[in-house]
């Protein structure tokens, strides 16, 4: 990231610290949507981490329409989040 010169964060996450799995839906939107009005643009899921789209199924469909998948493997999906109404 530093020589991209970008900024990331993790998801979920709390004081820049990595917090875990969400609870369910609910939180994986709200902790989106805290990223997205601090300037994040992009939504990566690892091999790891790609599961939380079926498994929190609201918070996969809230991604699906808020957001574009701009690549994916088997290693990885990354997502361009669209910018936010206002």
């Amino acid at each position: 990231m530093y020589y991209a010169e970008r900024k990331g964060w993790h998801f979920l996450e709390k004081d820049g610290i990595y917090d875990g799995e969400p609870r369910d839906s609910a939180q994986a939107i709200v902790d989106l949507e805290e990223l997205r009005k601090r300037g994040a643009s992009y939504l990566v899921f690892t091999s790891n981490t790609a599961w939380w789209l079926d498994y929190y199924e609201i918070f996969g469909q809230y991604v699906e329409g808020t957001s574009t998948l701009v690549e994916a493997t088997s290693e990885f999906k990354i997502y361009k989040l669209n910018p936010v109404s206002k």
